[in-house]
């Protein structure tokens, strides 16, 4: 029986072992194989060449990994005059440290890259320890629920993390730039990911979008906005979104201007009432 030489997987470099044709039917087959290993649930391992920022690593064969679900204080650029955003130096010195000498492992790969070629990812040290789960809890990183490549227990832990993080008042939370901001201050920090906290006045269904008002103006004051897409992702978390009028929720994500400020909300995790926040 022939021999079928061993796929080696490369999220940056997808081919085909030599020797193989893709119009044979193991050709074929192997392509196929090779594409599904590249689904969410593959698991790599790989050594580190250097790491970018507090949240990108470049690994071996030079594929560019971005730590999914956080996100991390980003260095400026000096030829622009942009500075720095406060402790980024510290988050990509505490990555540097979590790192060093040590091979990593690759779970929950995304599908494709984002439009900066990074492979977001669930990062694993060989040990066993997660890295986003020790920069959330050292104060490196914000939790930012992104794409929906984990389940929400996994988002729900590493708010945990950062609940304690926040409430010590460790790393980045010693800083105002990082500080929960409240629905009326939002106006200052668009094109920014905030968090917010406040009391929702008003949840209402229009068309097949679900707006939470935190005013009485929705023209002018903050709101967020749920699309159809991504109402059945809380359904399944069990967040009844049309129910949190009157109630203090914590709301994570990037400030848009729509009216008002707005947050648009994806995926389960960006919004927990102030009972689940402090449960957490």
């Amino acid at each position: 029986m022939r021999r079928v030489p061993k796929i080696l997987f490369d999220p940056g470099r997808q081919t085909v072992p030599r020797g193989i044709s893709l119009g044979s039917g193991i050709g074929v087959l192997l392509l196929c194989l090779l594409l599904e290993s590249h689904g969410t649930k593959a698991q790599v391992a790989r050594s580190v060449d250097r790491v970018v920022d507090g949240m990108t690593i470049v690994v071996e064969g030079g594929t560019i990994v971005r730590l999914a679900s956080v996100l991390a204080p980003l260095p400026g650029d000096h030829r622009r005059g942009l500075d720095d955003q406060p402790y980024a130096g510290a988050a990509r010195m505490a990555l540097e440290n979590l790192i060093s000498d040590q091979s990593v492992r690759l779970e929950n790969l995304a599908a494709k890259p984002d439009r900066h070629g990074r492979w977001s990812a669930q990062v694993w040290r060989a040990d066993g320890v997660w890295l986003q789960e020790r920069l959330v809890g050292a104060g490196m990183v914000r939790v930012a629920p992104g794409v929906a490549q984990v389940g929400f227990g996994t988002i729900a832990r590493l708010l945990e993390r950062e609940r304690t993080a926040r409430t010590a008042g460790r790393g980045l939370w010693q800083h105002p730039a990082y500080a929960v901001r409240r629905p009326a201050d939002t106006w200052r920090d668009l094109g920014r990911f905030v968090l917010v906290s406040g009391v929702v006045r008003d949840a209402a269904r229009v068309r097949d979008r679900i707006y939470l008002n935190f005013g009485a103006d929705w023209r002018s004051d903050f709101t967020v906005r749920i699309a159809a897409a991504h109402r059945v992702a809380f359904v399944a978390a069990g967040q009844d979104l049309l129910a949190l009028a009157g109630r203090r929720v914590l709301v994570r994500g990037w400030l848009h201007l729509r009216n008002g400020p707005m947050i648009d909300l994806t995926v389960p995790g960006q919004i927990v009432t102030a009972v689940e926040a402090a449960r957490r």
